[in-house]
């Protein structure tokens, strides 16, 4: 029974060690270097923003067409999607943060609530991209 807590904490602790980097990089790069974000989707991730669904290149568009934002991370957690084990030892994380956000052209914080599935890149089992994403305001 221990060996399968074992194995659980690992997961568990991947999925913060990966989100902690994560969200790091993600916010300060949204807001400075929007269009560095391309790599981290693959053609196929979808993101969902406020209802509106985006998948593929439109949501690329999307998000060049916001403006300036400036965003303050309140708290994140993140899980291991269990059910998504590979045999190599690799799943996806599930990754939600809290925070506020700014709008240059609005100048008023606004509270969101950003989650996403961080999957692994085939056949390179230690780096992730964004499968999916549902961005809110709350």
């Amino acid at each position: 029974m221990s060996s399968s807590k074992d194995a659980h904490r690992h997961y568990i602790d991947m999925a913060a060690n990966a989100a902690s980097a994560f969200v790091k990089s993600f916010y300060p790069m949204f807001d400075a270097q929007r269009a560095q974000l391309r790599p981290l989707y693959k053609e196929s991730s979808t993101i969902v923003w406020n209802g509106t669904s985006y998948t593929g290149p439109a949501f690329r568009e999307f998000y060049l067409t916001l403006p300036a934002t400036e965003h303050r991370v309140d708290a994140f957690d993140a899980q291991p999607v269990l059910a998504s084990i590979t045999p190599s030892g690799t799943c996806s994380f599930l990754v939600t943060v809290n925070g506020t956000v700014t709008f240059a052209s609005d100048k008023k914080s606004r509270k969101f609530s950003d989650s996403f599935t961080l999957s692994p890149v085939p056949d390179q089992p230690t780096v992730h991209y964004i499968s999916s994403e549902c961005f809110r305001f709350v």
